[in-house]
């Protein structure tokens, strides 16, 4: 009888609820498998699927929770993207030696660009923040006066507020959470500042255990083989996860897992190495799984790493060799969405569910999906392509709207008066001067501010040392 092979399921980011990557996963299985597949839940987040192949213990590593919440309040900060925009050109720059020139002015190019998008970002961010308020403050005013109150309570954060910190902050305090390279916040007391980073730096230390024990239930539940399936940040979790550490101790007596698979899919490694290289250095002794002093788990007879990814899928992305590890089987998987749904519809992607089907259970599913849902899906993924851009770029130039009309009050707030008094040539100037002033601070100085924040941030936590 084939022995039962153990799977982990390891999350990205976002406000998610326990079960439900494995929910995701299992619906991937019945399309692969249909009814021929039977899946018997043992708790919440782990589930074992029989009827197909050999027997699979799949178990979900849940940790979205430890970065949701009060805890992270207030964490995503939109001048972080400013001062990252421009580590591609300082890490070349500091680099020399190693780098060729073609690559340094690639480096440059692309920092250029990611600062002009930063900007762009930031723009549309006050933008959609002042809608956000708007429409919270409407909906408050009409539950206000259907209570029978005169006056609406009005918040000050909104739920896009609470979204960048739950999702796109994720990204912000998982790498602040690893390597302690917290940048330095003028705008808040030092002693509240350093209590929030310790609280953040206790959260993400906790979510590796969490990795190791759902390694410890497999091992109990008899498999001896094990696979991990990753998404997102969730690549990056597991990554760190499988990485053995320095002068890691060998197998003893116990029963050892053996590693042989690491799916990976919408992984942003490729960008953690080029933007935040600490987050996924040291993995030159190669993939194993640790537990103190104890092993769990090795990679001796191989392992293959296969990573999927999507060319509009904007996350993730074809992955390069990583020292001591096997070198990644890169395979695109077309037809997922468009920019907006594509990097959380792998699990309905036949190609990418017929392959995880087959190294699971050995039995490679085929799958057939109808002409109609085909063309319907390319048709809304052309959609979301093309509409997605032009709601940045509307909600971006509605913020610029917002800022140089602000520039123009506070430019005929000054020029008035002096309008007023005769000097109607100087309030013309002043009038001129003053929004193009604030504008240029906003956009131009907000660059070059930005890179001045990024290197004295790279100088102090990115810079490799010989």
């Amino acid at each position: 009888m084939t022995p039962p092979v153990g799977l982990l399921l390891v999350h990205g980011i976002g406000m998610q609820e326990p079960g439900d990557t494995l929910e995701g996963f299992l619906g991937g299985m019945r399309l692969a498998y249909g009814g021929r597949l039977r899946v018997n839940r043992r708790e919440q987040g782990y589930a074992v699927l029989e009827g197909v192949g050999r027997t699979v213990h799949v178990i979900e590593v849940y940790w979205a929770d430890l970065l949701q919440g009060a805890p992270v309040k207030g964490t995503f900060d939109h001048r972080r993207l400013r001062e990252w925009a421009w580590f591609p050109l300082l890490h070349a720059q500091a680099d020399r030696s190693r780098t060729r020139r073609a690559d340094r002015l690639k480096a440059a190019a692309d920092s250029f660009g990611l600062a002009i998008v930063a900007a762009m970002f930031s723009a549309g961010l006050f933008g959609a923040r002042m809608l956000a308020s708007a429409v919270q403050g409407a909906v408050e005013a009409v539950r206000e006066s259907a209570r029978g109150r005169p006056r609406p309570t009005v918040r000050g954060r909104t739920a896009l507020d609470r979204v960048l910190d739950e999702v796109v902050g994720d990204v912000f305090n998982y790498v602040h959470g690893v390597t302690g390279a917290f940048p330095t916040d003028d705008d808040k007391d030092a002693g509240e500042q350093a209590t929030v980073n310790a609280g953040i730096v206790s959260r993400v230390a906790a979510i590796q255990p969490r990795f190791t024990t759902a390694v410890g239930r497999v091992l109990d539940a008899g498999c001896g083989e094990l696979q991990v399936l990753a998404h997102s940040l969730g690549t990056v979790v597991a990554f760190r996860g499988l990485c053995l550490p320095e002068g890691a101790a060998r197998p003893g007596a116990g029963r050892v897992l053996r590693l042989t698979r690491f799916h990976t899919f919408g992984s942003p490694i490729e960008k953690f190495r080029r933007f935040w290289w600490r987050v996924v250095d040291g993995s030159a002794p190669g993939p194993g799984i640790v537990d103190g002093s104890t092993v769990l788990g090795e990679a001796s007879g191989g392992m293959k790493w296969d990573n999927f990814y999507s060319p509009l899928d904007l996350v993730s992305g074809a992955l390069s060799p990583c020292s001591g590890w096997p070198e990644p089987l890169n395979h695109r998987a077309p037809g997922l969405g468009g920019l907006v749904s594509a990097h959380v519809a792998y699990h309905g992607n036949p190609r990418f569910v017929a392959f995880i089907g087959e190294a699971l259970t050995g039995e490679r599913p085929r799958i057939e999906v109808p002409l109609a849902a085909r063309v319907w899906g390319h048709a809304r993924a052309l959609a979301e392509t093309l509409v997605a851009p032009a709601v940045l770029l509307g909600v971006s130039l509605f913020g610029f709207v917002v800022m140089v009309g602000f520039a123009w009050l506070v430019g005929l707030a000054v020029s008035r008066p002096l309008s007023w008094m005769g000097l109607s040539t100087l309030a013309t100037i002043l009038h001129l001067y003053i929004p193009a002033s604030i504008f240029f601070v906003m956009t131009i100085g907000d660059m070059i501010v930005g890179r001045a924040d990024a290197r004295a941030l790279h100088h102090r936590f990115w810079t490799r040392t010989p």
